[in-house]
């Protein structure tokens, strides 16, 4: 969430990698489950009670404002924030043209726990990273970036 929520604040950032990211907290106050959804209301409010402050603070609301160029990693059996959140991101900056890129991890949930996970999340970030910087990055990953501009 804080790697998103910067983003549609501020363009400080060249380049950025969400994990497992929250972009829809109103999505997160439906599908996750109880504690998450208790530490939510402590952060922001009962949900639906305060249903306008959850749309104002989701990332996905604010699409207009993201151009930095953005990763999403997320692991296919999260419980805690639904991979639909990181797809939805990536569908949308795509379509608007923002370089970004998505890998879905099978087997992962919310934190990588697999060896082979942690490491092709890891050479992921990186290979990222140097390609939207225009970096030759030292190692090969099987990250697929949309939208490059170099």
């Amino acid at each position: 969430y804080l790697v998103l929520s910067t983003l549609i604040h501020s363009d400080v950032f060249k380049a950025a990698v969400s994990v497992y990211g929250v972009a829809d907290l109103i999505g997160l106050a439906k599908d996750t489950h109880k504690f998450e959804r208790g530490y939510n209301e402590v952060l922001i409010g009962k949900y639906p009670e305060e249903e306008q402050i959850y749309k104002d603070r989701s990332p996905i609301n604010h699409i207009d404002r993201l151009q930095t160029p953005i990763a999403f990693l997320h692991g296919k059996e999260d419980t805690v924030v639904p991979v639909s959140q990181s797809v939805e991101m990536y569908d949308k900056l795509r379509e608007k043209g923002v370089t970004t890129a998505l890998m879905l991890f099978d087997d992962e949930g919310h934190g990588f726990r697999g060896a082979d996970a942690v490491r092709r999340s890891s050479e992921a970030s990186y290979v990222f990273l140097c390609k939207v910087l225009g970096i030759q990055p030292s190692i090969l990953s099987d990250i697929q970036i949309v939208n490059a501009k170099n």
